[in-house]
């Protein structure tokens, strides 16, 4: 006597995604292109608006947030977790570059402040080319 055979089962269907998951892939796609936007221009030292960018960037955040919160985005399916991975790269990346050029603007500031002290001194209380007093 043979084993009786066991039933196939039909495969699952394929999950469509809810409406809630397509905003989410729609604001990281808007997130992902001014990331890289605000990137390149930095790269490239191109003029830039930062507050455009600035306000752009809270308004994704905030379309994030909210969208994390509905329950019809569920868990992240692999392609979404990978969006989200490569949107947390951005993220770093842009920080790291806002970070550089913030600390040059910090040390051009320091060379103005400097210039600008020196310049309005009348060497009172100023220190000589041996470090004796004027």
């Amino acid at each position: 006597m043979s084993p009786a055979p066991i039933p196939l089962r039909p495969a699952a269907p394929a999950l469509l995604p809810t409406p809630a998951e397509d905003a989410l892939q729609a604001a990281f796609a808007r997130a992902e292109a001014v990331f890289v936007q605000e990137i390149t221009a930095l790269r490239a030292a191109a003029p830039l608006d930062l507050d455009d960018f600035t306000f752009r960037k809270s308004q994704i955040y905030l379309d994030v947030m909210r969208l994390g919160r509905d329950p019809g985005t569920g868990r992240l399916g692999p392609e979404m977790a990978a969006r989200a991975a490569n949107l947390r790269q951005l993220i770093a990346d842009d920080l790291a570059l806002l970070a550089l050029h913030l600390e040059a603007v910090r040390r051009i500031s320091e060379i103005i402040a400097d210039a600008v002290r020196q310049d309005s001194s009348d060497g009172t209380y100023s220190f000589g080319p041996r470090g004796a007093a004027s």
